[in-house]
């Protein structure tokens, strides 16, 4: 299996840790940097070196034109958002609007190395 290189921008959600476990101990998945805020995030993926962004729907800076980076340099973000059950439409029509097509709930984080490799 080819490797997949992760970006990670959690913002210092209490899913981070959580999140970080579930990709190490996935194979085939390398988190090449846990980035600080957005424009590290942005700044990351201009190197050429993942493949996707794991990262906060909420993250200060996160918007329409930090995904049409992300895109412009092959990363694809996914998102992880608040529990879905509080708001799955809010979440989902943010994320769909900025143009992130994957989101995981941060109350069903197993899914998000599948999302990763999807």
């Amino acid at each position: 299996m080819d490797r997949v290189c992760v970006l990670m921008l959690a913002s210092g959600a209490a899913w981070e840790s959580t999140a970080l476990g579930l990709l190490t101990a996935r194979p085939g998945i390398v988190v090449l940097k846990r980035c600080v805020d957005v424009n590290d995030l942005l700044a990351a993926a201009t190197l050429g070196q993942a493949e996707v962004a794991v990262l906060a729907l909420d993250a200060h800076g996160f918007d329409a034109a930090a995904v049409e980076h992300l895109r412009r340099h092959r990363v694809r973000p996914v998102a992880v958002a608040g529990a879905l059950g509080a708001a799955p439409d809010t979440h989902l029509a943010r994320a769909r609007r900025i143009g992130v097509a994957a989101v995981v709930a941060e109350d069903e984080l197993e899914s998000l190395a599948d999302a990763v490799l999807a």
